[in-house]
């Protein structure tokens, strides 16, 4: 699974070589681009492609020489490229423009916001994103980009409250019916989780609702009042414990076998740190990527391996055996308490960590401990390279 990093704000664009070689560096192997960036530049979206093209080539470039993928392509917004709302055809052209440099820039996903229809009903609001969003599908069939729908907020009187496509029903229907008018699957879904914040959303029902209709993701946190695009875990609820339900989300990507980018939101924590800090603030937003990444795909790992044997005997190999027990039945566990060798627990034998060398390489180590750094580390001493963490309170509901 790919870790992402969303391009919002200024301070990447001045100098992309050095600042995607930072962002390689970190750990990360994809970026999203924002579109919306270049929305007052002298060189309009909604001008020639050619040279909106060559507008960006150094983008391009950096990202080619430093290894990193575009996951992911942001259109901007209808009131980012005109001011009148009725003058609609100046964006139509801005989102053609964004079409043909989704493919130029090697993307699928070109993430494509739908209009608030303000005091138009639901059913108009709907007519109205349906005609815009299946007048481009000619252009996307074209150049191979899936259009993806975002669920969105709206502001009234200071306060981010739920806009179009932030219910899941409604928006499950939205893409479902542009999918069936246009007769392929050429419409999809990008799931901010810093709009669901705003709404006081579940993460774990946006996403199971949402299915396999997500396709890419924005992951950002916020303390569900302003927008402040923080790194997840950013936030806590009484100084206790995270204010997002980041273990529902996760468990809901782990249950639609989601296999696409996390890509990652995070310009408020990076700018909250002085610009000395901001390698190491990236280091830290990659190693949360893939530790999301890894308890998405923990099942996927232990079907693919043959053996697995975990480390641990206490309460966390308790909690792994009444999850995966019976599907991926470990061949024992081991522990550092001599008391506990030669035993058996829930049917598991519990051996001394040097039992490990006489496996051959077909087995992952799956830590059941909270000592995860300390047993990593003995671990890697012993030579021992397929280690995994096991978390139990990610683990199935």
């Amino acid at each position: 699974m790919d870790i992402g990093l969303q391009l919002i704000g200024d301070h990447y664009l001045p100098y992309p070589d050095n600042d995607f070689k930072m962002i390689t560096e970190a750990g990360f192997t994809s970026i999203a681009f924002d579109l919306s960036l270049f929305c007052l530049s002298l060189c309009s979206l909604t001008g020639n492609i050619e040279d909106i093209k060559k507008l960006l080539f150094p983008y391009k470039k950096a990202a080619g020489k430093n290894g990193l993928k575009f996951a992911q392509v942001n259109a901007p917004s209808l009131s980012q490229v005109v001011d009148d709302s009725k003058n609609k055809e100046k964006f139509h052209q801005a989102i053609r423009n964004c079409i043909e440099v989704c493919q130029w820039l090697g993307s699928l996903y070109l993430v494509v916001h739908p209009f608030e229809a303000g005091s138009l009903n639901s059913r108009q609001e709907w007519e109205e994103n349906r005609d815009f969003f299946l007048s481009l599908q000619e252009e996307a069939k074209e150049h191979q980009v899936v259009l993806c729908l975002e669920n969105q907020y709206r502001e009234y009187n200071g306060r981010y409250l739920r806009g179009v496509c932030a219910d899941p029903y409604i928006a499950a229907d939205y893409v479902d019916r542009l999918n069936h008018e246009a007769g392929e699957e050429r419409f999809a879904f990008c799931l901010n989780t810093g709009n669901c914040n705003f709404g006081g959303q579940s993460l774990y029902e946006m996403v199971i609702k949402l299915g396999r209709r997500i396709k890419t993701v924005r992951i950002e946190d916020n303390n569900g009042i302003w927008d402040q695009r923080f790194m997840p875990y950013a936030c806590a609820r009484d100084g206790l414990c995270s204010l997002t339900d980041w273990q529902g989300f996760v468990r809901g990507m782990r249950e639609i076998g989601f296999q696409g980018t996390l890509s990652f939101t995070a310009d408020g924590s990076i700018k909250c740190f002085p610009s000395n800090m901001r390698a190491s603030i990236l280091r830290l937003i990659a190693e949360t990527g893939r530790f999301m990444a890894e308890q998405i795909n923990i099942e996927s790992i232990l079907n693919k391996c043959e053996r697995v044997v975990l480390f641990g005997a206490g309460k966390m190999f308790a909690n792994y055996m009444s999850c995966y027990g019976k599907k991926y039945p470990p061949i024992f566990t081991v522990d550092n308490n001599r008391k506990l060798w030669g035993t058996s627990k829930l049917g598991v034998s519990v051996k001394p960590p040097d039992a490990i060398k006489e496996l051959s390489d077909d087995y992952v180590i799956l830590i059941c401990n909270q000592f995860y750094c300390e047993v990593e580390q003995q671990l890697k001493k012993m030579g021992v390279k397929n280690i995994y963490h096991f978390h139990d309170e990610y683990r199935p509901l």
